[in-house]
Parts: structure tokens; C-alpha cells; sequence
């Protein structure tokens, strides 16, 4: 199901993760921001030249961090609160930012020029994160949006039904090997999916008892979608297989844990901290574990 163009964007995330590999040892540090804002930016994206992005939130304006380590800043086009929520890199090089509260849709060419166009649906709470599909569509996430959107890899923005709607109910999505484009279960009671020739569908989740229950997911080495718990009390997973099972974690809170994750050159999965006050990672093997944190 891939195109040339996304072929060419698996080498290139392929040869960051390689890039991953030269370094053996952790170093942690902190380093100071041109600018800062309560609530300022949700979520980052890579540029082809090695450039991070800062996602707007709150922020009036972009910020960025060189592949050399610089921080810098620069003027968008649109700001309002709670704008975006994530990004995605498009095949052509192009950030595109998801819209939350935003009515105007927001991306960086690879060139670093900063546009606006029009989407077909907007709402409060619309969307939060989105993927990039096999043919080179990027999917919104829907989080309050009784509308799925996409923006196709030439840069038309589309709508299509979802199966199953409800307020809060997906945040991000995980491409999964076989195309399939799966929703991460905020408050939603069922999972849904979005299959690499364009369907929608629903299936069943193990766990489905909390609120605000996951944010965002990684995809594992050996193909399982791991959900990164939020407020869930147990972690749950899909295999490659499309299997749906749940697994204990080590450190749970009440309330607002972790916020998404990222896969380590060793096949680790760090759940990124949000209110935990431990790290807690998942190895390549499938064992759980907690770890100190510096801040």
C-alpha cells in the first residue's frame, strides 16, 4: 500500500532512529527557551533538515530547535488559545499542525515559510493529534469532532463519518504495519480504526472503564500498539494481529500520569510523564519498569 513518497519517509525516520544508535549513554540536561507561555505548545515534529518544532498551543509564535541545538523563534501566520494539538510531517516536507480550537488550518514548508488554509469542519476541542496513512493522507484524530478530516498528500482537506462519536473520545493514533490507522481511547468505550484503503470501523476494548483513560500510543519493534495510560490503571496494547489484551503497570496515579511516548533505538517505550513522578517504560521483551527522574 506505500507510495514512493512514503517510502521515502520511512528511510528518513529510519536514518534518525540509526542515528539514535551512536549514542550508549543517557545524558540529561536543560538548556533556556527564547520563549515561554503558560500552556504554550502540544506536541513536536522533525523537519527533514533536523529541525524540531514546537507545536502552538498557547504560544503566539513558533519556536524550533536546530539539528545543531540552537533555539529560535519565528512568526505565525495564526494564533489563538488552545490552537493546535500535535503535528505531522507530510511526505512533501510540509508540518502540518492539528487543529483544536483552531478554524484555519497551520503548517511549515520544509523550506520554513508558515501558511494558513481553509478546513472544511471546524469545532471547539475538534481534533487532537493526527497520522500519516500509507498513501500519504493526514488523518485528524478526532477528539470532540463528530467528523473525521484529512488532508491529502497534493494538500486537499476532506471529511468523512466516523463509526462512533463521543466528547473527549480519541487523543493521537498509531499507524499500525498492515495500514491501519488506530484511535487512541480517551473517554471512548470502543476503539476504532481507519484501514489503509479508507474504512472506518469499531472494535472492542479489554479496558474501558475510565475516563480520560489514555493519551497517544506507540508502535512496539514487534508490531503491538501500546496505549500510554493517562488515567487507566492498566496498560492495554493491540498486536499486529489486531488482538486486544491489557498487561499490569508497575505505577499507576489517580490522575493525569503520562502523555504520550516515544520507541528507543533499543526498543523501549517511554511513557513521557505528565503528572507521574516516576518514569515508566515497557522493554522491547514486554517488561514493565519504573525508573528515577531528574525533575
Amino acid at each position: 500500500v506505500n507510495t514512493t513518497a512514503f517510502t521515502e519517509f520511512q528511510k528518513l525516520l529510519n536514518k534518525s532512529v540509526s542515528a539514535g544508535k551512536l549514542y550508549s549513554t543517557n545524558i540529561v540536561s536543560t538548556y533556556s527557551l527564547p520563549f515561554t507561555s503558560s500552556f504554550a505548545y502540544y506536541g513536536g515534529v522533525l523537519a527533514p533538515n533536523g529541525d524540531i518544532h514546537m507545536i502552538p498551543y498557547n504560544a503566539d509564535r513558533g519556536q524550533k530547535i536546530s539539528a545543531s541545538g540552537t533555539v529560535s523563534t519565528y512568526s505565525l501566520v495564526y494564533s489563538v488559545g488552545g490552537a493546535y494539538r500535535g503535528g505531522v510531517l507530510a511526505p512533501n516536507g510540509d508540518i502540518h499542525m492539528i487543529p483544536y480550537v483552531a478554524n484555519r488550518g497551520q503548517k511549515i514548508s520544509a523550506s520554513g515559510a508558515v501558511s494558513t488554509y481553509s478546513l472544511i469542519y471546524t469545532i471547539s476541542f475538534a481534533y487532537a493529534g493526527g497520522v500519516l496513512a500509507p498513501n500519504g493522507d493526514i488523518h485528524f484524530v478526532p477528539y470532540s469532532a463528530n467528523r473525521g478530516q484529512k488532508i491529502s498528500a497534493s494538500g486537499t482537506v476532506s471529511t468523512y463519518s466516523l463509526a462512533y462519536t463521543t466528547t473527549n473520545a480519541y487523543r493521537g493514533g498509531v499507524l499500525a504495519p498492515n495500514g491501519d490507522i488506530h484511535m487512541i481511547p480517551s473517554a471512548a468505550s470502543v476503539g476504532q480504526k481507519i484501514s489503509a484503503s479508507g474504512t472506518v470501523s469499531t472494535y472492542s476494548l479489554v479496558y474501558a472503564t475510565s475516563s480520560f483513560a489514555y493519551a497517544g500510543g506507540v508502535l512496539a519493534p514487534n508490531g503491538d500498539i501500546h496505549f500510554v495510560p493517562y488515567n487507566a490503571s492498566v496498560g492495554q496494547k493491540i498486536s499486529a494481529s489486531g488482538t486486544v489484551s491489557t498487561y499490569s503497570l508497575v505505577y499507576t496515579t489517580s490522575s493525569s500520569a503520562y502523555a504520550g511516548g516515544v520507541l528507543a533505538p533499543n526498543g523501549d517505550i517511554h511513557f513521557v510523564p505528565y503528572s507521574a513522578i516516576v518514569g515508566q517504560k515497557i522493554s522491547a521483551s514486554g517488561t514493565v519498569s519504573t525508573y528515577s527522574l531528574a525533575y
